[in-house]
């Protein structure tokens, strides 16, 4: 806006928010956990999604996953990758 010039308002429509939770965004078939229960380095494993203990309904809690082979492995949450939620697990 140039100085000296008449504020001009603007009408903006809002829209209603669907009632209840959001949507869930996830694609399923990447949330899904994988039938394996070892990892010998190569290919993708996914535990599925993990939930706090005492949620309501008993979704799973914990994942277990044997690793074969000494090494350095990383591991993403696909939940919240987006903040940074990514860590290692090193097995000597």
């Amino acid at each position: 806006m140039a100085a000296g010039s008449p504020a001009s308002a603007a009408r903006r429509g809002v829209q209603p928010q669907q009632q209840g939770p959001p949507k869930f965004l996830i694609n399923p078939r990447v949330a899904a956990p994988t039938p394996q229960k070892t990892y010998a380095g190569a290919g993708y494993v996914n535990s599925g999604i993990l939930f706090a203990p005492g949620t309501p309904g008993n979704p799973p809690t914990s994942y277990a996953l044997t690793f074969t082979k000494r090494g350095t492995y990383t591991y993403t949450c696909v939940v919240h990758d987006a903040l940074g939620m990514r860590g290692t697990i090193v097995v000597k």
